[in-house]
This record gives structure tokens, C-alpha cells and sequence, in this order.
């Protein structure tokens, strides 16, 4: 019965926006055949029952269906902990092994692939299954290999933004580095040549050309201060307070 929510849903999505594509989530799946009905049949194959009947909705109606591809993977973090589709734990704390997953699915279905950050081994798991990949959460800077990594078969990628966008969020967020960065990566052949250090400031030079572009003859002041205010890195409801 639940689906008659979610067909409901996507048709005002399908009917305000006029997509051509939509994302269907299902990353940070955790719970999955937990009920009695669903016990005795494979987590994966439930996950990729749902994702089929989702994507047979939209293809009905020639809207692709883009998604997150976390569950494809049996992957593992730089501390060897299982994440994405691996499954883990144990009792009620335990999370299905989902990445069997990847060899059910329909082929033209588009993978948003955010785990390019821990092994570039799992980009793999897309090309040679003929599927078409994305770069998701794509900060080019944090990148190993970028230009062999495009050889391999990623079709692209794009700059997530999970906070407003407001000036200062855009900037502490990193979104806006990423961005340029994301533009010197896609357009420019000699990217992993130039070097990071070269590239952060070809970035910043490019972002202050941006901020400044209106400004004839500008003055540069240099100062300097004692008042230190420590960093705090961004996480999802992290939000800046005016304090």
C-alpha cells in the first residue's frame, strides 16, 4: 500500500517540474526484510524489487531514473569498517548485505557514485557492468587520479550543496572551490598535472575574480590579528549561527 504514496508523490514531482530524470534516493538503506512477510526472502532482492517497480513507474511515464549507488558496493572505509552494501552488525543492530543487488537492477539506471572518496577499485563495480555513473558529492580537489578515472568510464559529476545558499554558507561549505575546482577538472586535460597547490590557487584566484569582477582599480589590504576562531567542518544540520 505504501507505493500508493509514493506513485502519488512522484506524480506531482512529474507534474510541477516536468523532469526529465528524478532521483529515487535508496542510499542509507539500513532496515530491510524485517517484517514476517519479508523474512524468509533476501534483503537485496526486496531492495531491488523496489527500486524495479519505481523505475518501471517512471519509464512508463520516459522519465530516467537516476539514484545513489552506495548499495552496489561491498565496500569498507580507511578503517577497514564495513559501509555502503557491505552489511554489518548483528540481532537488531544487524544491516543486510545489499550489493548483490548490483546484478539485478536495470542497465539504464544512472548511479550517483559518492564513494569515489574511499577506493577508486569501486568505480569499477559500474563499468564493468555497463552502467552509467556519476560522480555525487564531487569535490575534484579530494580526488585521486582524476584524468584516469575519466578514462575508465565515469560519465561526469556534480557539486552537492546540503545547506543554504547564502554567501557565507557557499563558503565555509566549500561549495564554492568545488565548483571551480569541478570546472578546471571537466575542461582542463592537465589537471592531475598541475598539481594541488597550483590548483587551490588558480581556484581562489578565479573565485575573487568572480566576487570582484565589478570592482574598477581595487586596494588590497593586508592585516593581521590575534583573535583566533577555531574551524568547525560541516555536517549534515550543522548550521551557522550569526554568534
Amino acid at each position: 500500500d505504501t507505493y500508493k504514496y509514493v506513485f502519488d508523490i512522484l506524480e506531482e514531482v512529474i507534474d510541477v517540474f516536468k523532469p526529465d530524470a528524478i532521483n529515487i534516493g535508496h542510499d542509507e538503506a539500513y532496515s530491510v526484510g524485517v517484517c514476517q512477510r519479508c523474512a524468509n526472502i533476501p534483503a537485496y532482492v526486496l531492495y531491488s524489487e523496489d527500486v524495479k517497480k519505481i523505475h518501471s513507474f517512471l519509464s512508463e511515464k520516459n522519465i530516467k531514473t537516476y539514484m545513489w549507488g552506495e548499495k552496489l558496493l561491498k565496500a569498507f572505509d580507511s578503517c577497514n569498517v564495513p559501509i555502503g552494501g557491505s552489511g554489518h552488525g548483528k540481532g537488531l543492530a544487524k544491516v543486510p548485505a545489499l550489493y548483490p543487488c548490483r546484478d539485478l537492477l536495470p542497465k539504464d539506471i544512472t548511479f550517483l557514485h559518492w564513494y569515489w572518496c574511499f577506493n577508486p577499485e569501486y568505480d569499477k563495480i559500474y563499468h564493468e557492468r555497463g552502467m552509467r555513473a556519476l560522480y555525487g558529492n564531487l569535490h575534484p580537489l579530494n580526488l585521486e587520479k582524476w584524468n584516469k578515472r575519466r578514462q575508465m568510464g565515469i560519465n561526469g559529476g556534480y557539486v552537492s550543496n546540503w545547506g543554504a545558499f547564502g554567501e557565507e554558507y557557499m563558503q565555509r561549505n566549500c561549495q564554492y572551490i568545488a565548483l571551480v575546482s569541478a570546472a578546471y577538472a571537466f575542461w582542463c586535460d592537465d589537471f592531475d598535472e598541475r598539481g594541488k597547490e597550483a590548483l587551490v590557487e588558480s581556484c581562489m584566484r578565479e573565485c575573487y575574480r568572480l566576487k570582484c569582477k565589478k570592482i574598477r582599480n581595487p586596494i588590497k589590504i593586508v592585516h593581521s590579528t590575534n583573535h583566533d576562531i577555531p574551524y568547525v567542518p560541516f555536517y549534515d544540520g550543522l548550521f551557522i549561527e550569526d554568534e
